[in-house]
Formats: C-alpha cells, structure tokens, sequence
C-alpha cells in the first residue's frame, strides 16, 4: 500500500488564500503567521516548501528554527530569498533596489543562509543562484536553498 501525502497551505493573507482554495489541491489551509502556526502546531512533516516569504523575513534564524522543529528527520525545507550575495554574501539587509526595499523585502547572503541554518540545526543540501523575479527586461536575483533536518 502506497503512503498517502497531504499537502497543506499557510498563509497570513485573506485573499492568497482564497486564492490557494480555488485550486482544490490542497487537504487543508491556514490563515496564520507562519511562526505563529509553527509553535501551536507540532505535527512533523517531510517536506516544508516557502516561496518569496522569507524575503520579508531579516534575520532568519527564528524561522529556521520553528521550521527545524516541524521537520522530521531528513526532512526538507525548500525556500526562496532574494540574493545578496553581489553585495555581501555573509550578511542580510533590506534589498538594495529601493522600491523593493520599501515594500519590506530583503536580501540574504548565500554565506549568511549557511551559517543561520546551521545554528538552527538544519543541513544546507544546496543553494542555488536563480533569477527571483523579472519583468520589463528588469531582474533580481535570488536563491533557493535546500536545507535538510538531522534532528
């Protein structure tokens, strides 16, 4: 007998989440902030995915942590973060474009996600350079990161 995966989704805004429902993929949605959830919530799972949330995240050893404590062991974290890795890849700021800057984003460095991670007791398995976004021949770029749970 197969296993059966369940795929569940957080989200803080109303409306992503209305958004997310009439896709009829999911087996259950949250309207919560995500540390918040993680704290209430102690089922483990083994595969936690979070697309352009934590670039409005500065310091991310918080959120890792909660994350780490969800995971089973050899669990997976994929996310994305915009790169700082052309200005200061040990460090983390708001992003260097201004109205990207405004709008509460930031900018991680790939060496910064490394270290953080593993204080948080995750594994780094890869970060990889991307594009995050681009439009109107304009792009910024970003990471995604995979990170693995050896609790």
């Amino acid at each position: 007998m197969q296993a059966r995966c369940a795929l569940y989704g957080l989200d803080c805004s109303e409306h992503m989440l209305s958004v997310a429902a009439g896709k009829n993929i999911y087996d259950g949605l949250y309207h919560d902030d995500v540390t918040e959830f993680s704290d209430k919530h102690q089922p483990q799972y083994d595969a936690i995915t979070a697309a352009a949330l934590l670039i409005h995240f500065g310091d991310l050893v918080t959120i890792l942590q909660s994350v780490c404590a969800r995971l089973c062991t050899g669990g997976a974290f994929v996310f994305s973060v915009y790169s700082n890795d052309d200005y200061d890849n040990q460090g983390v700021g708001p992003h260097p474009e201004l109205g990207l800057a405004k709008a509460g984003c930031y900018a991680h460095g790939s060496a910064y996600v490394d270290h953080t991670a593993q204080q948080a007791g995750l594994h780094v398995r890869n970060i990889v350079p991307i594009i995050h976004e681009a439009s109107a021949g304009h792009s910024a770029p970003g990471l995604v990161v995979t990170l693995t749970a050896s609790n």
